[in-house]
């Protein structure tokens, strides 16, 4: 019998279900279900849930918000009314003589970017400066360290309080400075003019573009000083960490085949060193485009907005970013929850769509060791 059952397996006439108790096959899993690990997915299920529940709901129910006119609770639906509204009037309207202007909230989207341009871009640069000076510097390396990384270890709201008093226009440092070098006062976070209007008025050039286009105004640029200030420590401890991850032999070759200084830096430690560097410029934009606290610390005072409302937004809204127009959308407006959440949707796609573009260029210069 054993002989037989032995051959019979060996030709395939009788497998494994012949042996198989009567109704196995029916309990028996899909073929793409055999040999999944179930232990690993049971212990992914409680983070899984914990996503599930604290990161995709709220997106979920912030995009059935936005299509909804919603008060204290939903009044009528809207479907993409609070859309149509956004890409409307509220993105480019017309002045009284018939050009063309931003609305509110294409005047937050171009301030949000020149904020984040110029956030990122300062703080990536003098970052990786001041990293490669402190890597290769021996002494006081590790307080040097420390100091660049207190002001980002600093809570926001203190250190913002401090710069509105260094740049208070009547007992502020910044002015007193000014003062004393014979130079003329400024109202800094109360100046809602253009840099670029004011960089060229003393020297008598008065461009005939838009306010709009010449750059962020005076009181953007402070919140700006005061971004890149409160950031850089992070920037600067990502960088060393990247330095000191770089191959010995290959900084060794360079050193033999007499690169050096400026030729070094551009040729050998830039490279090697950019998977870091897109790293940073994804973050930093990220952060800079969803940036609150700074900009509301320093520039709570508001202006007047529609209806007799104060809203936040510095002076005649010229520091008021897409977060600041979501934030008095939200709270300091009637019935306009469902908008709020609607812009918060235009912050997103257009934050992924700047991380998709980041990744597309950039990614093809990042050499990985």
């Amino acid at each position: 019998m054993t002989i037989s059952l032995d051959k019979e397996l060996a030709s395939g006439r009788r497998g494994p279900d012949r042996l198989a108790p009567p109704g196995a096959k029916a309990r028996r899993l899909p073929s793409r279900l055999r040999g999944v690990d179930w232990v690993a997915y049971a212990y992914v299920l409680p983070s899984g849930v914990l996503l599930g529940v604290f990161g995709l709901w709220p997106v979920a129910f912030g995009f059935w918000i936005s299509l909804w006119q919603w008060g204290i609770v939903p009044e009528r639906f809207v479907g993409l009314g609070n859309y149509a509204h956004i890409f409307g009037s509220d993105l480019v309207d017309h002045d009284a003589s018939g050009h063309l202007q931003a609305g509110p909230v294409g005047q937050a989207l171009l301030n949000t970017i020149y904020y984040t341009v110029a956030t990122v871009g300062a703080s990536v640069a003098l970052a990786f400066v001041i990293a490669y000076l402190l890597f290769r510097v021996r002494a006081l390396r590790n307080l040097l360290r420390t100091l660049f990384f207190l002001p980002y270890a600093t809570t926001i709201t203190a250190s913002g309080l401090v710069f509105v008093w260094i740049f208070d226009p009547q007992l502020g440092v910044a002015n007193a400075v000014l003062r004393a070098l014979g130079l003329p006062a400024q109202t800094w976070l109360l100046d809602p003019t253009p840099i670029g209007r004011k960089l060229l008025a003393p020297i008598g050039l008065s461009p005939g573009l838009p306010d709009a286009l010449l750059g962020p105004s005076v009181a953007l640029c402070v919140v700006i000083v005061f971004s890149v200030w409160n950031t850089l420590g992070f920037s600067v401890m990502i960088y060393l960490s990247g330095l000191s991850a770089l191959p010995r032999e290959l900084m060794d070759a360079a050193d033999i085949d007499g690169a050096a200084g400026w030729r070094k830096v551009r040729h050998v430690v830039l490279p090697l060193v950019s998977p870091t560097t897109l790293f940073l410029l994804v973050y930093t934009t990220a952060m800079s485009f969803k940036a609150f606290t700074p900009i509301y610390a320093l520039t709570q005072g508001g202006f007047g907005g529609g209806n007799g409302v104060q809203r936040a937004g510095g002076p005649l809204g010229t520091t008021n970013v897409l977060t600041i127009e979501i934030f008095n959308d939200f709270y300091q407006e009637q019935n306009k929850v469902g908008y709020a959440s609607a812009v918060s949707f235009l912050l997103l796609a257009v934050l992924m769509l700047l991380t998709l573009l980041q990744f597309r260029l950039l990614g093809r210069r990042t050499h990985y060791a």
